[in-house]
Formats: structure tokens, sequence, C-alpha cells
């Protein structure tokens, strides 16, 4: 499964030691950086419901899994999983791609890409994404 902890965290010259934290348990932060972050998760947990924003912030290629944790955590909900599944497939944003895990302990699950061409099509009529 895709965790963004194995992305890099590159800070500036002033933040050499920037490291990746979970949005439900930060460190004590300088100045008013708290509250930034929780203004820009309150927007991000707003904007995900109109917003394909969730693709970006996964790789190219991602497993449902992947998607579905991503949308739990920004949402702060449990999804139902079938439902969930239903409605992002129907949308045509995301194909499945024919690959499936290698060397998990679990079941293989396929990997999936984002459409972009499906995205802007929907972008022109607008969507709600309610789960």
């Amino acid at each position: 499964m895709y965790k963004i902890s194995e992305r890099k965290a590159q800070g500036g010259t002033d933040a050499a030691d920037a490291k990746w934290y979970s949005i439900l348990i930060l460190p004590k932060l300088g100045f008013d950086h708290k509250e930034i972050i929780e203004i820009a998760f309150k927007r991000l947990q707003g904007k995900v419901r109109y917003e394909t924003i969730g693709f970006e912030l996964l790789p190219k290629k991602f497993t449902f899994s992947a998607i579905e944790q991503l949308y739990e955590t920004i949402l702060q909900l449990k999804i139902d999983r079938r439902n969930f599944r239903k409605k992002m497939l129907s949308m045509g944003i995301i194909k499945q791609i024919g690959v499936q895990q290698e060397n998990v302990s679990h079941r293989k699950g396929f990997y999936y890409t984002f459409d972009k061409k499906e995205d802007e099509k929907m972008k022109k009529k607008g969507f709600n994404f309610e789960i």
C-alpha cells in the first residue's frame, strides 16, 4: 500500500529536518502554523467533495485501498468499501491498468490510474462527490 511517508519530506534551508506527521498528531509548531494547517485541512475536506484533488496526492498508479484510505483520512470517516468502489468506478475517472500488486501478504489488488480526460469532462458538467 502506498504511504506518503515513503516520499522524502523536503524542507528549505531553515527546515532541513522536515518530517511527515499525521494530520491528527502534529508536533508543537511555531507561530500560527497549527492554525494554518487546521484551516488548510478544513478547506481540503470541503474541496475533496467537488474536486478530484485526491488524485494529486496519490502516485500515478495506486491501489483501490490507497484511494479509499486517502478519502477516509481526509474526510475523517469510515467509508463503506462497496459503495465507495461503485461510486468511483461509475464516475469513470479511474481506470484499472491490469497490473496486480506483488509481494504482499494479503490478496493482490489491481492498480488503477487517474483518467484526466474523463476528469475534465466531469468538471465541465459539474459534479458532487458525496460518499
